[in-house]
């Protein structure tokens, strides 16, 4: 669902997106990787070890199919981290209005930057290797100031973007910036 933006006098949404289905598997890779590597790792032990420990206690019929077991279990495990990750893109918004840039984000609560175009510093179009290989981008704004994140500046990514999208905004954000810089 669309969040409700507050709009000042005269000011108007130019773009509004969210990121790309892919960016599931982005997020997959790059933020859940860690834990997904410690279940397989910790699953598979757990799947050779269980077997032997539990062959002598389950009954001869459910024995055979502990392997099948755990790994039918991992499988549902990897399927309800990416119905979490789904869900959470589904919650990210980006908006830019002809006065600045808003993000919403967040899977239970809400979190909200805002960067009017006077206090962006920096754009840019960053796309890594992983993002390369599943066609997307972010667009990078950067702004002075202490962010809650404790890295020193103001920033908001907006992240699973198409390349031709993260042009678009990116353009559209450095022409208002450039405009607002002449008045």
């Amino acid at each position: 669902m669309e969040p409700n933006i507050l709009l000042h006098d005269g000011e108007t949404i130019l773009i509004r997106t969210q990121p790309q289905a892919k960016v599931v598997w982005y997020w997959l890779v790059s933020r859940a990787f860690r834990w997904l590597l410690l279940i397989i790792i910790f699953g598979w032990a757990f799947v050779i070890n269980g077997a032997n420990l539990f062959r002598g206690v389950l009954s001869s019929a459910l024995a055979p199919h502990f392997e099948v077991f755990a790994i039918l279990l991992l499988l549902i495990l990897f399927g309800v981290i990416y119905f979490w990750l789904d869900n959470l893109r589904k919650k990210h918004w980006y908006f830019v209005t002809s006065e600045r840039c808003i993000n919403f984000s967040g899977f239970l609560g809400i979190n909200k930057q805002i960067i009017q175009f006077n206090n962006i510093v920096d754009v840019n179009i960053r796309q890594n290797v992983l993002e390369n290989m599943l066609g997307i981008s972010a667009v990078i704004l950067d702004a002075p100031g202490i962010s809650y994140s404790g890295r020193g500046r103001g920033t908001i990514a907006i992240v699973g973007l198409s390349p031709e999208e993260a042009e678009n905004i990116a353009h559209v954000i450095s022409d208002k910036m450039r405009k607002q810089a002449k008045n």
